[in-house]
């Protein structure tokens, strides 16, 4: 891509995450916008410095211009305070410079009780929009296709244009908070003039062209890497013919990027979801392809071995996030997640502009697999697996 998006300043948070990180990336090395980036102070670590460790995972040292520190401009603040621990003379300096806000922080704990989720992804979201709606600034959230909740589980076909679908979110905390976060922004809207664009977003993993993603400059890895994994180490991975929608984060940055200057988006909401779909079966087929060696068992089999300290890697049973939450959600793992996420709007927005999502297919999963084992994440494919990983006992 060789766009250049002139404007005003933007407002950005979730900066040192995996998608705030990618945006910030991509608003410097394609536009020529001030970025100022609300950031939590963390173990001692500058703001800038916790950026440039974002921005070096993802920049391959072709993007990010060399001056990039006199566009971004760090403010200490915590979304939970109200005006997000931001002075008043700060916030109206910010409404006269910023011609648009970027909200990609949140707290994605799928184990989490309801709680913790509202104060940081409801509460927090509220702390920004009610600023936002005050100086007429438009909000672009960063939302999931999650806030279907057990309609996910369906065989149903979900439009951008959809929230309300009869759902429940028994047990689904984290969509649950988006969802609330969605109805939130739809009040202000009708109470404060809130202008916003709602991202909904698929599986987000790594970049499609490099395979990078930030595996250890995060405070939470994504879900999906410990899928990957969980797989690599043990050989051994569920059979489950369900949605695995692997998104890459560049094509989320840059079509959020570019969603900036659309007015027409204003108002509305867009899937940023992989349109080629495939299955979690598919993904494990694909790692296969790669040249892997992994044995697909029934789901129920695949809990009783990981719950009962069956499998071992180095004479120690094997644990990880994905067979943590596989035992929690054993007696849910029943239900497989089939419905279609509608891209019409996106797909209408992002026509003209060169800006695609690249197939969930070896291809793919060799980048990520190439990336991941290069950084020491898990072995490669041709690797001799006792010396990397100790012998695999099932």
């Amino acid at each position: 891509m060789a766009h250049q998006v002139t404007g005003r300043a933007i407002l950005l948070t979730g900066v040192t995450g995996v998608i705030g990180g990618r945006v910030l990336l991509e608003l410097l090395a394609r536009t020529d916008r001030r970025v100022y980036c609300l950031v939590r102070d963390r173990d001692g670590v500058s703001a800038l410095e916790r950026m440039r460790r974002i921005l070096t995972v993802y920049d391959d040292g072709h993007l990010l211009p060399v001056d990039w520190q006199n566009r971004v401009v760090a403010l200490s603040g915590e979304l939970t305070k109200p005006a997000c621990g931001l002075d008043r003379e700060l916030w109206v300096r910010i409404g006269r410079e910023v011609g648009f806000v970027i909200h990609c922080a949140g707290l994605i704990r799928f184990l989490s009780k309801y709680e913790s989720l509202r104060r940081v992804n409801v509460e927090g979201l509220a702390n920004l929009a009610t600023i936002t709606a005050e100086f007429g600034l438009p909000l672009m959230f960063t939302s999931t296709y999650g806030v279907f909740g057990s309609k996910i589980y369906e065989d149903v076909t979900l439009l951008e244009s959809d929230l309300e679908r009869g759902q429940f979110f028994l047990g689904l905390n984290y969509h649950r908070s988006k969802y609330e976060c969605e109805r939130l922004l739809g009040l202000l809207a009708k109470t404060k003039g809130q202008r916003s664009i709602v991202v909904r977003l698929g599986d987000v993993m790594g970049d499609s062209k490099t395979g990078a993603y930030p595996l250890f400059e995060t405070h939470l890895r994504s879900m999906y890497y410990s899928i990957l994994k969980t797989a690599v180490d043990t050989g051994l991975a569920p059979l489950r013919p369900e949605n695995f929608l692997v998104t890459p984060v560049d094509y989320v940055a840059e079509a959020m990027v570019h969603l900036l200057d659309c007015p027409e988006a204003l108002g509305t909401t867009v899937h940023l979801i992989n349109p080629h779909r495939r299955t979690f079966d598919d993904v494990m087929d694909s790692l296969k392809e790669v040249g892997y060696e992994i044995r697909s068992i029934p789901t129920d089999e695949y809990i009783d071995l990981f719950s009962t300290g069956q499998v071992t890697v180095d004479d120690r049973p094997y644990h990880s996030p994905f067979t943590s939450m596989m035992v929690f959600f054993r007696n849910e793992t029943v239900y497989l997640e089939q419905a279609h996420f509608d891209t019409a709007n996106i797909s209408r927005i992002l026509a003209p502009t060169g800006i695609g999502c690249a197939r969930i297919d070896a291809a793919l999963l060799g980048k990520y697999a190439a990336y991941c084992s290069g950084k020491g994440f898990f072995a490669s494919p041709m690797a001799d697996r006792k010396d990397l990983r100790g012998e695999r006992k099932t």
